[in-house]
């Protein structure tokens, strides 16, 4: 079931995703299958009518080259503790950065299409590596950016829902869980403000 074309059926959350959608916002993909992120994420960029961000601290969902179509491709790999450096976590100075750097990516894609998707390829390293209360400000940055933009990002965390940080789940404005089952990929969307979940439906 694609992004784009047909959310799950239930109606409050077809109306937060509609919302979503023509508002801008961000979605966190968890789900412990990085297979599943690749299959899910290809739906949530959509076609060439959105311009295309992508932005990669890991690669541990898309490790492949990008088109050179794509807006923007923003390389930035996290330190965290199992790195050879004397630096044992991220300061809140080098999300700052990161922030004011897909800032400006995203808000030079809205200027030639009507629609930005954007692609974070992972949010392992920043939870591993970057104190709380900085991770917090940079995903509500983030949010307060693609809504004034316009713009839809998805943040992928190849992880277990219940093992993810639940403050995490208020900074977005949907979370989707990704289920492989054999052949087959399986979401669940969550929107955190309403409260409301879907039924498990196949991507």
């Amino acid at each position: 079931m694609k992004f784009d074309r047909s959310p799950p059926e239930d109606a409050a959350i077809a109306q937060g995703l509609a919302s979503l959608k023509r508002q801008g916002g961000t979605v966190l993909v968890v789900g412990a299958a990085t297979t599943a992120h690749a299959d899910a994420c290809e739906r949530f960029l959509g076609d060439t009518d959105h311009e295309h961000v992508f932005v990669r601290t890991d690669r541990m969902v898309r490790p492949e080259e990008e088109s050179s179509e794509a807006a923007a491709v923003i390389e930035r790999p996290v330190l965290t503790r199992s790195a050879k450096s004397d630096t044992t976590r991220t300061s809140a100075l080098d999300t700052e950065m990161l922030s004011a750097d897909i800032e400006s990516a995203m808000r030079a894609a809205a200027d030639d299409a009507e629609s930005v998707r954007v692609c974070f390829d992972s949010l392992r390293p920043l939870i591993d590596g970057v104190d709380r209360p900085a991770l917090v400000s940079f995903l509500d940055t983030v949010r307060d950016i693609a809504r004034d933009t316009g713009s839809v990002v998805h943040f992928h965390l190849p992880a277990m829902a219940d093992a993810v940080p639940s403050g995490l789940f208020d900074t977005v404005d949907a979370v989707v869980e990704l289920n492989g089952q054999g052949h087959a990929t399986y979401q669940q969307w969550h929107l955190p403000e309403s409260g409301q979940t879907s039924e498990w439906v196949e991507i």
